[in-house]
């Protein structure tokens, strides 16, 4: 099981983490450089095999059973390897868009050149026969009811 790697700091609890198990809920708190763990036993134990060295400890619930009191320490450990710092990102390469790599191949099809001449001005025909039909009185599609004066219309 991965464990939140050592900070410059020298903790390896660098925020707030929970476990839980059954009733019992444990919180790992970080505590400031040479603290130690101050636990109950037996999440003693199980953080000082972990690695940790400074942390605080809270636990709520029935932790007389001591099955779930070390799974749930278990579960609230296996959490700080979860939150993902940017030191811990991955590096990525940035690649270079489609469009720039594949431009000269999609101008010379035949689909992209009537596009590129014949674009813009079938959009704007098609828009203006757009506005032609559905902003009609009578047309299905028209506009909105207006509310005050009960007429149907586009209102701008």
């Amino acid at each position: 099981m991965p464990v939140q790697k050592q900070t410059r700091a020298g903790q390896r609890t660098r925020f707030k983490v929970t476990g839980k198990c059954g009733s019992v809920l444990v919180r790992l708190i970080p505590a400031p450089r040479g603290t130690g763990i101050v636990s109950a036993p037996v999440p003693k134990k199980l953080l000082q095999m972990a690695g940790v060295e400074d942390c605080y400890t809270s636990a709520v619930g029935q932790t007389a059973t001591l099955g779930n009191f070390a799974k749930a320490t278990y579960a609230a450990i296996q959490r700080t390897y979860s939150y993902l710092t940017p030191d811990l990102w991955k590096e990525n390469a940035l690649e270079e868009a489609p469009f720039p790599r594949y431009w000269e191949f999609l101008a010379h099809t035949p689909v992209a050149r009537l596009s590129l001449f014949w674009g813009v001005p079938l959009f704007c025909f098609f828009f203006l026969l757009f506005l032609r039909f559905f902003t009609r009185r009578e047309s299905p599609f028209c506009g909105c009811f207006h509310v005050y004066t009960g007429e149907w219309g586009v209102f701008f």
